[in-house]
């Protein structure tokens, strides 16, 4: 949208750093029309790379497709390192900041000691997580490496969003807010759960679908 690249050229003037984390599906494999649409429409996003090359930097967390479908196809141990080689090589979906490419092989040990430290703190380091367990862990570590790219880039504006930002966009937000939540100790203020309750309700308010 023109909107969009006026957007951009306003932030590349200013120099502000912008991190879009892409939640549409982006995996050439399948054939499914939805998934096409939407893995052309994510490729041209991020394109502007290109265009906008010291301001922008695109992410891609998958919110479909097999990083979700075989979440408890192996052992733990395996299903995470399998889940940090995949997002290091930029497979099933996964995609990684243009800038952050030449140096992702030297951060695979630093990423995967993320999930690690993860997994102990949120799951008292179980030998063994189930199906639900796993996907948990799987979008609390989409979350962490929000925090981790924009540290690394001095990120001062970030967007996390699919194409119409009520589903996977704003499951993605909502997550990213009850942490932020879970850290400041108000997992239990009512302003805040109110306020997460009304984030959830999204895909009703926008467009009066079922959640």
């Amino acid at each position: 949208a023109p909107e969009f690249i006026g957007f951009l050229d306003y932030m590349q003037r200013k120099e502000i750093s912008f991190l879009h984390v892409n939640h549409q599906y982006m995996d050439k494999k399948s054939k499914d029309p939805r998934h096409v649409a939407d893995n052309n429409r994510a490729k041209t996003i991020q394109r502007l790379e290109d265009t906008h090359t010291e301001v922008f930097h695109f992410l891609s967390l998958p919110f479909d497709g097999s990083i979700i479908s075989e979440v408890n196809k192996e052992s733990l141990k395996d299903w995470k390192e399998s889940l940090v080689d995949a997002l290091i090589k930029e497979e099933k979906g996964f995609r990684l900041p243009k800038k952050f490419r030449k140096s992702a092989a030297r951060k695979k040990k630093e990423i995967g000691q993320l999930l690690d430290n993860l997994h102990n703190l949120y799951f008292s380091g179980k030998s063994e997580l189930n199906k639900i367990e796993r996907r948990v862990l799987l979008v609390i570590f989409y979350s962490y490496l929000k925090e981790y790219f924009k540290s690394e880039y001095q990120i001062r504006i970030m967007a996390s969003v699919c194409k119409d930002n009520k589903d996977r966009g704003n499951v993605s937000a909502c997550i990213d807010e009850a942490l932020f939540n879970l850290r400041l100790e108000k997992e239990n203020d009512r302003q805040a759960l109110y306020d997460l309750y009304l984030r959830a309700l999204a895909p009703f308010i926008i467009k009066y679908e079922e959640i």
